[in-house]
């Protein structure tokens, strides 16, 4: 989902603003999952009306050896997008195989720190350029993120909080990006990180496929009350148990 492609998938690769919470967003509350777009993707968002766009900001691709920072990729493509007006959420994740003894682009950071100097230095970088950051893609899967919800948060959340207001006190900072799947403890993701940072966080963001390609599923996942005890529950009911409700929430995939 989170892999460099250079294609534009609109229906199963939207994020937007939902009205769970009563955010206010100044630019059009929609965005799209471009991945890292090229100009005539880039175009394609601006013909659509869409004003923000998520970027995967790849570790690997910035750090690829350490302490050796090549940002040509990136300077190239905040160029491209910012010449367009696009706001840019860019979506930190990739673990270098130097940074971790896990595995390449799941494993668990070996050094906190790291992640901390490498998110400094690129909210310095792109200081008022970058309009939002991610702290990682659906880290409650394993494909994504090979730990724990505790390593996530120490090894991910808190130090990339850290160095982002640091290096760019003004943009926003959103997590956990968690994937809406039974089997993957969502609800209990999303209640850790926000009694570890929710008070450090801007926006909390998830994301909800529909099983049946149906809007109202997602929309039922979202707002509708479970019935019985041994039903899953729904986002704003965990949003509510954690004390995040009527603040920003993002559905960051649908």
């Amino acid at each position: 989902m989170c892999r460099v492609n250079a294609t534009l998938r609109v229906v199963a690769l939207a994020f937007a603003a939902v009205l769970l919470s009563a955010v206010h967003v100044a630019a059009k509350p929609f965005g799209i999952n471009g991945h890292t777009p090229n100009d005539a993707v880039a175009d394609r968002i601006v013909e659509a009306g869409i004003s923000w766009v998520r970027i995967d900001f790849r570790w690997s691709f910035v750090e690829p050896e350490r302490d050796i920072y090549d940002w040509q990729f990136y300077d190239a493509l905040i160029d491209r997008l910012e010449a367009r007006d696009l706001r840019i959420l860019a979506n930190f994740h990739d673990t270098p195989s130097w940074a971790t003894t896990g595995s390449e682009f799941s494993g668990v950071p070996d050094d906190p720190d790291e992640v901390q100097e490498l998110l400094y230095l690129a909210a310095k970088r792109y200081r008022g350029r970058i309009h939002a950051w991610g702290l990682w893609n659906e880290p409650n899967l394993d494909r994504f993120w090979e730990g724990s919800r505790a390593e996530y948060i120490n090894t991910v959340l808190l130090p990339g909080i850290v160095g982002l207001r640091a290096g760019d006190p003004g943009s926003l900072i959103t997590a956990p990006n968690t994937s809406h799947m039974s089997s993957a403890l969502w609800n209990h993701w999303l209640a850790d990180v926000i009694e570890a940072a929710g008070d450090q966080l801007d926006v909390i963001v998830h994301h909800v496929y529909p099983a049946d390609a149906s809007a109202y599923q997602v929309t039922d996942d979202l707002n509708t009350p479970r019935q019985f005890p041994w039903e899953r529950e729904s986002v704003r009911e965990i949003l509510e148990d954690a004390g995040w409700f009527g603040r920003p929430f993002w559905l960051g995939e649908t």
